[in-house]
């Protein structure tokens, strides 16, 4: 008996052959899987390439396979890097863009509360004046920008949970593989 555990996706280089070893895991018999785990199922090209367990069952031509895990897998072509002056090129252009939409969306914010009357109403109760000082924008701006990096997570140190970036990229790259498998099955 060959129990095959197919991955759901798998990343290869363009041009490559792909065998059975790269999109399983096997077990069974050390004869059987030395003689199977070589197998070529195809080889990746420029779309992604759909292996399902017939695929692989046809290839085989065995009699005492057992699939488990996923009922197909999605071999995809790694994309080429960017160089990483272009890394950094787009890192700052959209940390730029992110503090500027940022400070809008915080200037909008004050102008329709009125921040200002409010820091005024806070610096009569604490001093009785009627002058403004900058120490409390300066600590209001400290409590913002504090309860924002708390907020994300992002404060580096031990992480109990993931960020909600991390979460974010996660179900938006299972949601991407999903899309990319029910395509791939529909041109089958």
């Amino acid at each position: 008996m060959l129990y095959i555990y197919l991955k759901q996706t798998v990343m290869l280089n363009k041009g490559e052959r792909v065998a059975l070893r790269d999109i399983a895991q096997l077990a069974g018999a050390n004869s059987q899987i030395i003689q199977v785990k070589d197998t070529v199922l195809g080889r990746i090209g420029e779309d992604m390439l759909l292996i399902t367990a017939a695929d692989v069952a046809a290839a085989l031509k065995r009699d005492d396979l057992t699939f488990l895990g996923a009922p197909a897998c999605a071999v995809q072509p790694r994309q080429k890097q960017d160089s990483k002056l272009i890394m950094v090129f787009k890192t700052v252009f959209v940390a730029a863009l992110m503090f500027v939409g940022g400070a809008m969306t915080v200037i909008s914010y004050q102008t329709d509360v009125d921040m200002p009357e409010a820091h005024l109403a806070i610096t009569r109760i604490f001093t009785g004046s009627e002058e403004t000082f900058p120490w409390i924008t300066i600590a209001y701006c400290v409590g913002v920008s504090g309860g924002v990096l708390f907020f994300t997570n992002v404060i580096p140190g031990k992480k109990k949970k993931p960020t909600l970036f991390e979460l974010e990229e996660f179900a938006m790259n299972t949601d991407q593989q999903k899309y990319d498998i029910s395509k791939a099955e529909e041109q089958k």
